[in-house]
């Protein structure tokens, strides 16, 4: 019989904050401190982004709740398949464009959190997602294309 190991599994029920490349707040309860972020970073209609089978679990619809009942407007988009297609990620920007949003909340599993990077990266230009690729140079863009308040 080999040595058994014990995991220790106490540190994934501990609360994290990340700050880059984007903020990545995690742990249990984090979804009641949505409308604070919110507040703090002056998202009135964001975008949640997330995958089909997440968009079917109860912390979905209790954090779409939750921000709305502290005034902040919201929409679901959950069309992003287990491996994000191009044709999810401009769905997607072609919601986030015609619902007036103002910013993305990417829920995951790693499908959602890359679909709402995705987005993010293509909200404020025309280009296509593939004109991202870090193998080719990085795009010409105008930053007051769709976001006038950059300027």
């Amino acid at each position: 019989m080999g040595e058994h190991h014990r995991y220790q599994t106490d540190s994934y029920l501990l609360r994290a904050d990340w700050t880059f490349p984007v903020p990545i707040a995690y742990g249990p309860g984090r979804f009641s401190e949505l409308p604070v972020h919110c507040r703090q970073l002056n998202m009135t209609n964001p975008l949640i982004v997330t995958d089909r089978g997440t968009s079917a679990l109860p912390f979905i619809s209790k954090a779409i709740k939750l921000l709305d009942s502290s005034g902040v407007r919201s929409n679901l988009f959950a069309e992003v398949n287990p491996n994000p297609t191009q044709d999810n990620v401009m769905r997607a920007r072609s919601v986030f464009r015609s619902g007036g949003h103002d910013s993305i909340i990417a829920i995951g599993g790693g499908s959602g959190m890359d679909a709402g990077k995705a987005v993010a990266l293509t909200a404020g230009s025309d280009l296509d997602l593939w004109a991202y690729d870090y193998d080719k140079n990085p795009p010409e863009m105008s930053p007051g294309a769709y976001f006038p308040s950059l300027l």
